[in-house]
């Protein structure tokens, strides 16, 4: 947190309360996203791109407190708060491949206009360049974490850069981390595609403790299936009551000729009217059962 203070601040930090404002933020910063053609990509991403998201669940006396209890659904006894990070990775370049096909070949000489292109050409290639050096220097200290991280030093280098302190818990932390690694299938690009792959080999290595309150929220479930079971439980004994019921039915005994009647009453008494009640209690019960098993 205090990294993330540090190399964002607090100006690019925005609340958002429907799915609506979140899918207009999150094209807001597509939009702002650094995109250039280069020699290999006509569309490359010129930085890497982060998302983090922090959505929190109000505590049961906050919504009611605010009004919002409709809007956040049903609110727990203890807030909470998680976070997910995006991470769009711009890729490794190869300098020679990518830009140096676009440098004005050397020893030429133009004039006028044709001077001017070559100068903003070269210009551009200067840009493009700085871009692609900052790529890669924010993936050598993602690769030096990890290599730390899988040799389980003392000490993990995330301050070599903001990527790497940005991404810290997730590399690192308490989080639940996937990689995918996207390649390129020509065979020209065969040994970048190779060290790629072997990057992502060594992020396979990388175990995160992931650490929950597991304890925390056994307990409060429980006690919401205390409450439930007792509401339950209420209103069995409000609706339940006892029915008897009679019918007539053949004697099997009876033989003709006997004094006594061809047919028997047979009476029948049963509690009735909760039996929604009772298979909802029932299933309440199992619940509850398990939970208690697994804590």
């Amino acid at each position: 947190e205090v990294g993330h203070r540090e190399v964002i601040g607090g100006k690019r930090h925005r609340e958002v309360r429907s799915e609506q404002e979140l899918v207009s933020l999150l094209r807001e910063g597509m939009a702002r996203r650094r995109r250039a053609a280069t020699a290999m990509n006509e569309r490359s991403s010129r930085a890497h791109c982060l998302v983090m998201l922090k959505a929190k669940q109000p505590s049961r006396a906050e919504a009611e407190g605010s009004g919002e209890k409709k809007a956040w659904g049903a609110a727990r006894e203890r807030g909470r708060e998680h976070a997910l990070c995006l991470a769009d990775l711009g890729g490794s370049e190869q300098v020679s491949k990518s830009l140096l096909s676009a440098l004005p070949p050397p020893g030429l000489r133009a004039e006028g206009s044709g001077a001017a292109n070559v100068r903003a050409r070269a210009d551009d290639v200067d840009v493009r360049l700085g871009e692609a050096i900052r790529i890669n220097v924010g993936l050598l200290a993602l690769k030096n974490c990890v290599r730390a991280l899988v040799d389980k030093r003392p000490h993990v280098p995330y301050r070599d850069s903001k990527l790497t302190l940005l991404l810290k818990q997730a590399l690192g932390g308490t989080c639940r981390t996937s990689v995918l690694v996207a390649l390129r299938a020509e065979r020209e690009h065969a040994l970048e595609s190779i060290d790629s792959l072997r990057f992502a080999a060594s992020l396979s290595q990388v175990r995160n403790q992931l650490q929950t309150d597991c304890m925390g929220v056994a307990e409060e479930a429980l006690r919401e299936l205390d409450l439930r079971i007792a509401e339950v439980e209420g209103l069995i004994q409000k609706n339940e009551h006892w029915l008897t019921t009679t019918h007539s039915r053949p004697d099997p005994r009876y033989q003709e000729g006997e004094a006594t009647a061809a047919s028997e009453v047979v009476s029948k008494t049963a509690l009735v009217g909760a039996e929604r009640e009772r298979r909802e209690l029932e299933e309440l019960l199992a619940r509850r059962l398990v939970l208690t098993q697994a804590t």
